[in-house]
């Protein structure tokens, strides 16, 4: 499974992470030190949806239940699924209906 960094609003960050699995039908962005960083995510997750075009299942990792995430996709039209890994480590998964 390969990392690479993605480009935030400010330019190159390496406190996120980002890596496709199952066949590329999954792109997992992990958020979690660049939250706990004081990093807002919002628009690097939208950015990723549109990216995406609903091709792939995005996962996103966050150190705590990203539940206002979850209800905005839902409303947006996505499927959700939402997971905990660890103590602090969940993952929503977002897929286009």
């Amino acid at each position: 499974m390969g990392l690479d960094n993605c480009m935030s609003s400010e330019g190159q960050n390496s406190l996120i992470s980002t890596w496709k699995d199952k066949g590329d039908s999954e792109l997992h962005l992990d958020l979690r030190a660049f939250i706990e960083a004081g990093g807002e995510p919002y628009a690097i997750i939208m950015r990723h949806l549109a990216d995406s075009n609903g091709s792939v299942v995005l996962v996103v990792h966050a150190p705590f239940e990203p539940k206002p995430l979850e209800m905005q996709a839902k409303q947006m039209g996505y499927a959700t699924r939402l997971y905990r890994e660890g103590v602090d480590h969940f993952c929503l998964e977002l897929k286009s209906s």
